[in-house]
């Protein structure tokens, strides 16, 4: 069993749109001025997710993905080795947050570029969730 853990490297992130607990999805960032192509995963935390947990946009947080039991811990952290969960406009209360990642590493969190996944939140603690991907 192998468990990869995601800290912070970047900011930003954009909402997929799903009805899920936590929607998992791949993005390629645009070429910067030095020309370097940069990948990222980014975790969309659903509004009723984020009531539920009592968590703020702005909070920040770190993800561990098992992948032979293909779930998500997402956990909030108070000392900032984590990134943002950041808002998705003035109406929504969804929270996305992107870790950079190598293109290489899609592959083993069952993503390529532009696909995405729902997740399902199967238990918490408040400052710990675990979603099981479906």
């Amino acid at each position: 069993m192998a468990v990869i853990q995601l800290v912070r490297k970047s900011n930003g992130g954009r909402s997929t749109g799903s009805q899920s607990d936590l929607r998992v999805y791949a993005t390629r960032e645009t070429p910067s001025k030095r020309g370097a192509v940069r990948y990222s995963i980014g975790l969309r935390v659903s509004e009723s997710t984020m009531k539920r947990l009592r968590w703020l946009v702005g909070d920040y947080v770190s993800a561990d993905f098992d992948d032979e039991a293909k779930t998500w811990t997402v956990r909030r952290v108070a000392d900032k080795k984590g990134n943002a969960l950041s808002g998705q406009g003035k109406g929504g209360k969804s929270a996305t947050v992107r870790f950079a990642v190598e293109q290489s590493q899609l592959a083993i969190f069952g993503l390529d570029v532009g696909e995405g996944y729902d997740s399902q939140l199967i238990d918490d603690d408040g400052d710990c969730a675990v979603f099981a991907a479906k």
